[in-house]
């Protein structure tokens, strides 16, 4: 999701408020709600290292992470995106490469949304420890050495997590977004099962020792979501 806030130059000051949770900004056409203590957390994947994955079973030297349900696409332009990178992927980095080109990487789910294929217990594009191709997601590894971002070829509830961002209207019928931590009870009937989530850090204090914020490690992210104005208010907000 970009934004289509106005420009630093073209825009009057941005209205700012900052309650106990939120931290509130106004771009003109919509009010944006940022959980205040989230992007001030000093979280980081630990992925590979000290991720205990989200499946109550699961074994950590599997090293699934977040992959165990695989990615649900939000929409279609997102689906056509990692559509359009698929062919680049070669066996040589993408460890399930034959099965995801004979039955396809992709499957309808009864609610009509797409999402990819898991195999053994987690998304096709998983690559598992002990390939040779690099332990993790095919489509990180192969946007890393072509020198392109993973968050342009990867699934955006993968490059997005562990940031929720929800789409409302308040009373007055303004568009209102909120930007949040994910926890466990958004995944659903799945989250329940789950013992351990990374974004909190009673339950994982190895993920909140990082040396930055997230407002800094995940720079690209949040400009990917809020645009580059809005993140430039959220730092003098946040000073």
């Amino acid at each position: 999701m970009g934004s289509d806030s106005r420009s630093a130059a073209d825009s009057q000051p941005v209205a700012v408020s900052i309650a106990a949770k939120w931290l509130v900004l106004d771009d003109g056409d919509r009010t944006w709600r940022f959980e205040r203590a989230w992007l001030l957390a000093n979280w980081q994947c630990v992925y590979g290292n000290g991720c205990r994955g989200i499946h109550p079973s699961q074994d950590p030297a599997r090293m699934d992470g977040c992959c165990t349900y695989g990615a649900h696409f939000a929409e279609a332009e997102d689906f056509v995106k990692v559509l359009g990178f698929v062919p680049e992927l070669t066996p040589e980095v993408w460890q399930h490469h034959a099965r995801g080109s004979r039955i396809g990487w992709f499957k309808k789910l009864p609610n009509g949304r797409l999402a990819t294929r898991t195999v053994q217990g987690a998304c096709i594009f998983s690559n598992r420890p002990g390939f040779s191709g690099g332990v993790g997601c095919a489509l990180h590894i192969a946007a890393l050495q072509q020198n392109r971002r993973p968050i342009d070829v990867k699934p955006d509830v993968c490059w997005e997590l562990p940031i929720r961002t929800e789409d409302s209207l308040d009373d007055q019928g303004r568009r209102v977004i909120t930007l949040r931590r994910w926890e466990k009870q958004d995944f659903g009937p799945e989250g329940n099962d789950m013992t351990w989530w990374c974004t909190d850090p009673v339950s994982a204090p190895e993920a909140h020792q990082a040396p930055t914020t997230v407002y800094e490690s995940l720079r690209d992210e949040l400009i990917e979501l809020c645009g580059p104005d809005l993140y430039a208010q959220i730092g003098l907000a946040l000073a």
